[in-house]
């Protein structure tokens, strides 16, 4: 029989009808068996390490098979209780307020949608130790003024004479506290002295070492950055040879032997500001009375997190007039200090410690016409607790190749290197040491030129420490990686020239 209706015969229609019944009722019972078969809670996490810490524990762990729903989260328990909740994939999680001395094991459950996981197997026993601390650690501040003779800042108003000192006092004043403190980072300025000479920083009550801190070029405002261990009474000593001169000291951080510091990561000199090629901010001269920041955290071989202050050797390129330049903290204000004093015309370098600030940034500061501006990062300090701390030493000569101390007695040539001892040399251990902190100094070279410290072992990285001018005296503060055969390099480019070194502290893992 047809069915004009439709075009079909009841019979065709009827088995079409029956297939299609029949394909529902089996897309039902698929429906009913999956929702009586539920996903699952996830398997247990695996592979659960632990590392201890000082109160805390790193745990670690492989993320299991998710039983059809995503993890969503994780929960650490330790066999003492304590635990940490985290939510996400991640797989490592901090464990605090655990008791040091006491050994602890670690499980992991998972979260998904459906619930918890069962534990995992326990870690292997960890057990919290405190810190111990072997030196000191660095503090950092804002730079502030501590000491300037032209109006009375920390000593009596008025030049400072031939052959004559000046007490400074440090603890208790510029954020520095009056007990625990070791050592002092000071940027010294001479200004316009006299006569050409040498200005020695030494801790008060000890005898005044044969070393120099600056050697500033009559009637040339010179800066030069200062680690001085503290003497008697937490001060510190200024001693000029000769002619007259006003002194200023901007402190910039201190050590400490407390723990409550930051620890120091040298690192190979890199370059991470070239305002001639535009490295780290424009390739354009900084101007009258201009501020540029460089980013500091992830560049250079400095981590992203944990950074508190940065070492920087910074240099002014043939600056269009005399003046100053001031790195702070990006994000606070620009503080009453100079770190650089350069001449018109002249390439002049100075290192510079300062804490990091707002976006892990610095700022440097130009007040008067116009320069380049060149930074080479030296090293970090970080609170993490992984670097190295800091032994002050009262400065001690280990180089000059004007009598053979430290090397053969030589003029070092252009584009030649001398390798100097420091492990063993001027108070500093034989092994262990990982960094050492000099003020070098370039006598009298033939031509202008540059000079570059740096690892022995290592290739000569694209980075200067001191920038001499021709015929005068220059020195500057350096701290530098120490290569594994106890050794640094010094690198002379053009001219000749006499070197000395005084090794003013080391660093020490």
């Amino acid at each position: 029989m047809f069915d004009s209706a439709i075009g079909q015969s009841r019979p065709v229609a009827a088995r079409l009808k029956r297939s299609q019944e029949q394909h529902n009722r089996h897309q039902r019972r698929l429906g009913r068996q999956q929702r009586r078969q539920p996903r699952r809670r996830s398997r247990p996490p695996t592979s659960v390490t632990a590392t201890a810490g000082n109160t805390t524990a790193q745990v670690s762990w492989t993320a299991p098979a998710n039983g059809g729903s995503a993890i969503t989260g994780y929960t650490v328990t330790s066999s003492g209780g304590q635990t940490a909740t985290l939510a996400g994939t991640f797989t490592t999680a901090s464990v605090t307020g655990l008791t040091n001395g006491t050994a602890y094991t670690f499980t992991v459950t998972a979260t998904n949608a459906v619930g918890i996981s069962e534990a995992s197997a326990s870690s292997s026993a960890v057990t919290p130790v405190p810190v111990v601390y072997v030196g000191a650690t660095f503090v950092p501040l804002t730079p502030t003024r501590v000491l300037d003779t032209r109006d009375g800042t920390g000593a009596s108003a008025g030049q400072v004479g031939a052959d004559s000192t000046v007490s400074v006092q440090i603890t208790g004043v510029a954020g520095v506290p009056v007990d625990g403190v070791t050592a002092v980072v000071m940027n010294v300025t001479a200004v316009a002295p006299s006569a050409s000479g040498h200005i020695t920083v030494y801790p008060s009550g000890e005898a005044r070492p044969l070393a120099s801190s600056l050697n500033p070029t009559a009637g040339v405002t010179s800066p030069n950055l200062v680690v001085v261990k503290l003497g008697v009474a937490g001060k510190v000593s200024l001693y000029n040879a000769v002619g007259a001169t006003h002194l200023i000291a901007d402190i910039a951080g201190y050590y400490t032997d407390t723990g409550t510091g930051a620890t120091f990561q040298a690192t190979t000199p890199s370059r991470i500001l070239d305002t001639r090629d535009g490295t780290g901010a424009p390739a354009a001269q900084v101007g009258s009375d201009s501020t540029i920041s460089v980013q500091i955290t992830g560049v250079g071989g400095v981590p992203v997190t944990g950074v508190t202050a940065v070492v920087l050797n910074v240099t002014a390129v043939a600056p269009s007039m005399s003046g100053h330049i001031t790195v702070y903290p990006s994000g606070e204000g620009r503080p009453l200090a100079s770190n650089l004093n350069p001449t018109a015309g002249v390439t002049d370098p100075n290192l510079v410690v300062v804490k990091v600030g707002a976006g892990g940034k610095v700022n440097l500061y130009n007040a008067v016409g116009a320069a380049h501006l060149l930074a080479d990062v030296a090293g970090y300090f970080t609170d993490a607790g992984t670097g190295a701390t800091f032994q002050a030493a009262t400065p001690s000569r280990i180089l000059d190749t004007r009598d053979g101390t430290g090397v053969s007695a030589v003029v070092v040539g252009p584009d030649s290197t001398i390798s100097l001892q420091i492990a063993g040399s001027g108070g500093v251990p034989v092994s262990g040491v990982t960094a050492v902190v000099l003020n070098v100094t370039a006598v009298a070279p033939s031509q202008s030129g540059h000079i570059t410290v740096y690892p022995s072992g290592q290739t000569r990285p694209l980075a200067s420490n001191l920038n001499p001018t021709a015929g005068v005296t220059a020195p500057n503060l350096v701290v530098v990686k120490v290569g594994s055969d106890g050794k640094v390099n010094l690198y002379n480019a053009v001219g000749t020239t006499h070197l000395i070194a005084d090794v003013a502290g080391y660093y020490t893992d």
